[in-house]
């Protein structure tokens, strides 16, 4: 899945297309998952379980989770605050459902990643550079935390797109 919306993305951005939304992004995570699943017990749904932005179903039980943030526009900026509440909701989700998992993915241009926007996101700054797979800390309100792993990334082009899988 994250290969292949990078590749979209990669198609939009390389015929001038520089407004990407997040809506466009969950629709090529809905649509690949959409065409991935036919004819097996999953389905995908958009914004169903406390509005996550993508749901995996195998028949009526959530299997997984997806949480994404997009900056392509040049006035979004990764905020730690925003992190914190999705990755909030994400741990709470996981809580209720021990037998889903769950993913945080991060999409934008090479400009919304450049080392100087990253100072407190050492997480993805590490991700990038790295081929770790280690799970690592991450609080996301005093006292609480969930361990975060680099999952898959894609950076070879005009746009970088990183998962983590999520764990409590």
């Amino acid at each position: 899945m994250v290969r292949n919306v990078f590749l979209n993305i990669e198609i939009l951005l390389n015929d001038g297309v520089q407004s990407l939304s997040e809506y466009d992004v969950q629709a090529f995570a809905f649509l690949y998952f959409a065409r991935a699943l036919l004819n097996t017990p999953f389905r995908c749904e958009r914004e169903r379980v406390r509005r996550v932005d993508c749901v995996v179903y195998e028949g009526d039980h959530p299997r997984i989770f997806y949480e994404m943030k997009i900056y392509f526009k040049p006035h979004e900026r990764m905020t730690k605050s925003l992190f914190d509440k999705d990755i909030k909701k994400m741990a709470e989700i996981l809580a209720g459902h021990d037998s889903a998992s769950a993913y945080f993915l991060i999409a934008g241009s090479r400009e919304a990643f450049a080392s100087e926007r990253l100072d407190e996101f050492d997480f993805i700054s590490r991700h990038l550079r790295e081929n770790d797979r280690a799970w690592h800390s991450y609080e996301y309100k005093k006292d609480r935390q969930v361990r975060l792993r680099p999952s898959q990334k894609q950076h070879r082009g005009q746009s970088v797109l990183i998962t983590w899988e999520i764990k409590i």
